[in-house]
């Protein structure tokens, strides 16, 4: 008789635990942080993910099945390390204790002296982590969570006053009551292609803020964001089209007209997860969906300063094109992001004279269906990974005016150099 406790299939090149097919993808898309939370979180007993990944016990969720243990809380870290993200921990609020909350946070960024610290290094990571970002709960906003929550802030900076801190479900109770503690509070954002909803729950969020905590400077971080959450049926498919990563341009052309506010922004989801993740796998390989693609244009080329974008004057906004700019944070580079959600091409002249001289040479890169079939439920698939994918190209200036022709369901990035001269 054999007797079998674990078995892994996972390659023996993996990163910390993770395929590094997916790992490198991830990397690839460039994110800013990357949020460890959900549904899953409420019920979830962190503590089962430390130690030898040998000796841990898979877990159920909410979700059903058996979670393995291979990668936990630590190996999540470490891969945020490695790709060079900020990891946003979203600690477990239902059932627990303040202390319990701060032994967590000394677990992560505490020295080595301290009695979790301690127990850091002998699972074999003596320095702290130094993780900046928690989240308190999932998805919480009653009564309960409002009055407890500042206790958890104020046991979790006595660990750690330089963390920054989450609360979940924004509410004018909640700002009143923990305001003094949270850095952001946490709207989620499903329906995102409804971009008046968007504004007003923004335009809510801000007033909530100026009325309840005046003179706290909290931002919003929208931990969860997509166009939708509970579509179950075929309609779910859906989110691995091209037409949603249309309308998830244009989220992120919002978010670039309210980044004054939104600091932080997590999609959901990464990988798998009913249709929602960005990287579809099996046991082989993976694709990348459209939406992975969007996302990838707007981390790797906007700036870090917003730039207002002008429509003729009698036009209070153009109802064919939705667009955003940048500058870069040296005043070097702007990138106009544009998106075209109509079968039609969108022919426009832009004027940036008051960017001053300019570089005439302009970067293009285009994602759009390589078919150009003009199908908006067009999706990349195992037997066409890439057919809607991003193309460069270039074009020029003429002076300081660029007509250009925007293709069909289409998202175009314009990168343009400002002259030397012009950022003195």
């Amino acid at each position: 008789t054999l007797w079998i406790d674990q078995v892994s299939l996972m390659p023996a090149d993996n990163v910390f635990g993770w395929r590094r097919d997916v790992a490198e993808a991830l990397k690839a898309l460039k994110p800013g942080i990357i949020r460890f939370g959900g549904s899953t979180t409420e019920g979830f007993e962190w503590t089962a993910t430390i130690g030898d990944p040998a000796k841990r016990v898979p877990f159920t969720t909410c979700w059903g099945g058996l979670e393995p243990g291979n990668a936990g809380l630590e190996e999540f870290i470490q891969l945020c390390q490695w790709v060079g993200a900020e990891p946003l921990i979203c600690i477990r609020f239902t059932g627990k204790t303040p202390k319990q909350a701060a032994e967590q946070v000394e677990y992560f960024n505490g020295p080595a002296a301290t009695p979790m610290g301690k127990l850091r290094a002998a699972n074999g990571h003596a320095a702290p982590y130094a993780v900046k970002f928690w989240q308190i709960g999932n998805e919480l906003g009653d009564e309960t969570y409002q009055k407890g929550l500042a206790e958890f802030c104020k046991a979790m900076k006595a660990v750690d006053p330089s963390i920054k801190l989450m609360a979940a479900f924004p509410s004018p109770g909640l700002v009143q009551k923990a305001g003094q503690w949270i850095d952001y509070i946490c709207p989620h954002h499903y329906g995102c292609q409804n971009l008046a909803a968007m504004e007003d729950d923004v335009a809510r969020c801000r007033k909530m803020i100026a009325e309840n905590a005046p003179g706290r400077d909290i931002r919003l971080g929208i931990t969860e964001w997509n166009t939708t959450a509970g579509d179950w049926g075929l309609e779910r498919a859906m989110l691995w089209t091209l037409d949603n990563a249309l309308w998830c341009s244009r989220y992120h052309n919002f978010m670039h007209r309210h980044c004054d506010l939104i600091e932080i922004a997590n999609r959901s989801n990464l990988a798998d997860s009913f249709c929602s993740g960005i990287l579809q796998t099996d046991g082989t390989g993976l694709f990348k969906t459209p939406a992975y693609y969007a996302q990838q244009l707007y981390a790797t080329h906007a700036g870090q300063r917003p730039l207002a974008v002008r429509i003729d004057a009698d036009l209070p906004a153009d109802p064919w094109l939705d667009t955003s700019a940048t500058l870069s944070h040296d005043g070097r580079t702007v990138a106009l992001f544009a998106v075209n959600s109509t079968t039609e091409a969108q022919s426009r002249t832009l004027d940036l004279s008051a960017l001053g001289p300019l570089e005439a040479n302009v970067q293009v890169w285009t994602l759009a269906d390589s078919a150009r079939a003009l199908e908006r439920d067009a999706v990349n698939g195992w037997r066409q990974p890439d057919r809607i994918r991003t193309e460069p190209s270039r074009t020029a200036l003429d002076g300081a005016k660029l007509a250009y022709r925007f293709p069909p369901l289409s998202l175009v990035v314009l990168k343009i150099d400002r002259n030397p001269a012009a950022v003195r």
